[in-house]
């Protein structure tokens, strides 16, 4: 079933443990993803998977991970949930990489392209949710007030982005604080996303593209 059909916990990038409370109840036949866990489990012959809720999972869990020992079932379903315990690390030093500007001289603000706090990936999802829509309903493209000023630019104006592969019209969202000479913009709108415009590199050590390398050009649309 799906994140609103099930109790449970889930555990964030941060090591943060937070319960999940069930909105709803399950449709048809569907099942807690634990449960389906568990059916799976016995029926290729394991044993131990006999859970009789979401909160055997957890102590489980806890008991059997040194990191996750000190969670309990109250602790979780306080706000904030609990934070799971640290362990040393390696400590490593990383060397700042400049936005490479290639040939063509490709100028004026570094665009980030990512995600907003309202949309998921691509929005096929989440711009379907009346809360979600509402609340950003269109593309954007986000500047710092003291560059909006310097382009003689207002919120909700209209104007052109242009990259090394293209350019997009999209409104702009002026922010109080913001870094001088970057630009955001979100891909969560097919129509308008900043990658179409972006001409970027695969960075050979980690193998990922290097979304916030690209330099594009403002202007008023006209």
């Amino acid at each position: 079933c799906s994140w609103a059909e099930y109790d449970g916990t889930y555990t964030n990038v941060e090591g943060r443990v937070q319960r999940a409370f069930k909105a709803v109840e399950p449709v048809g036949r569907a099942k807690p993803v634990w449960v389906i866990i568990s059916e799976l489990a016995k029926y290729m012959g394991s044993s131990g998977f006999d859970y009789p809720s979401w909160s055997d999972v957890l102590k489980e869990v806890a008991a059997k991970v040194s990191q996750y020992s000190e969670l309990t079932v109250d602790g979780v379903s306080k706000v904030g949930g609990q934070v799971v315990k640290k362990r040393g690390g390696l400590k490593i030093s990383l060397k700042g990489l400049e936005p490479k500007v290639r040939e063509g001289a490709w100028s004026g603000y570094l665009l980030i392209a990512g995600r907003g706090l309202h949309h998921l990936d691509t929005g096929d999802l989440t711009r379907r949710l009346s809360f979600a829509s509402k609340e950003v309903p269109e593309p954007y493209v986000e500047i710092c007030r003291d560059d909006a000023a310097k382009l003689g630019l207002e919120e909700g104006d209209l104007v052109e982005v242009r990259g090394p592969r293209g350019s997009l019209k999209v409104k702009v969202k002026v922010v109080p604080k913001g870094l001088s000479s970057v630009v955001f913009m979100p891909i969560h709108f097919p129509a308008c996303n900043p990658l179409s415009i972006m001409k970027y590199e695969i960075d050979k050590d980690v193998r990922i593209p290097l979304f916030k390398h690209s330099m594009v050009e403002l202007s008023k649309a006209r």
